[in-house]
């Protein structure tokens, strides 16, 4: 059988079975011996446990910064694999990428460099580089709708790192 246990500094500990004398011996001073906790949102008031309420707004903050929190670590895993100062390069390869589709002739410094290094045309080198973006801008689209999504529910659910919610 559980026994429960709470000392005003150490807190509350809970048995499987009841301890032997000398065990109870060794717990600190002031230590006694209590009804098993109900959850854990009771705190020992030194006679009994009082359910405590959490403040509604404080709780809400919280659960808008877990899902802003995992909306940035799902981005960023996607992301991962790039260094940041190689992603700061997207949007030049992007632009340079959409004027060689519009002209053949236009002037692409930095898709020309990375074609070349890739044994690849330069408008081989832009279809990449347009089809990764479009790859990223969906992927991204979704983990923000998603978290969008979240933020408006009333309740905001208890599992928002599960997948079900951002897929």
């Amino acid at each position: 059988m559980e026994h429960g246990y709470f000392h005003p500094d150490r807190g509350y500990w809970q048995t499987t079975n009841q301890p032997p004398q000398d065990i109870l011996d060794g717990y600190p001073d002031g230590t006694v011996e209590v009804p098993l906790k109900l959850s854990s949102t009771h705190e020992w008031d030194g006679v009994e446990w009082v359910k405590v309420v959490p403040d509604a707004t404080e709780e809400h903050a919280a659960r808008m910064a877990a899902i802003i929190a995992e909306r940035d670590r799902r981005m960023s895993a996607i992301a991962s694999g790039y260094s940041p100062i190689e992603r700061e390069t997207w949007p030049v390869q992007v632009e340079e990428a959409k004027a060689i589709k519009a002209d053949p002739d236009a002037v692409t410094p930095m898709l020309s460099h990375l074609a070349a290094a890739r044994g690849l045309t330069v408008d081989q080198m832009a279809d990449r580089v347009l089809d990764l973006n479009a790859v990223f801008a969906t992927a991204t689209g979704q983990i923000m709708a998603a978290a969008t999504i979240l933020l408006a529910m009333d309740p905001v659910p208890d599992d928002i790192t599960d997948d079900k919610w951002w897929s």
